[in-house]
């Protein structure tokens, strides 16, 4: 697949894209190869990249991660590190 630069991006088109990106939960080439096909009028998504070892692994999602952290506690017992 062929891959582009941008250059000189408009400060608040790249301030949208990162807001965004951030919001859906996608990095920044999986939402600018989004927008461009809708911008292009093209059917369905691009296909999407592999993810490494996610398949393996499963995914979280943003509130199961959240309720993750509070029921972990995050303490350093000092007798481990003498």
């Amino acid at each position: 697949m062929r891959s582009i630069t941008i250059h000189n991006l408009d400060p608040d088109v790249s301030r949208l894209i990162d807001k965004q990106a951030a919001e859906e939960g996608l990095s920044l080439n999986q939402l600018v190869k989004r927008l461009l096909r809708q911008a292009l009028a093209l059917p369905g998504h691009a296909p999407a990249p592999s993810r490494g070892f996610d398949d393996f692994s499963g995914l979280w999602t943003k509130e199961e991660a959240a309720a993750f952290k509070t029921t972990v506690k995050r303490e350093v017992d000092p007798e481990d590190w003498k």
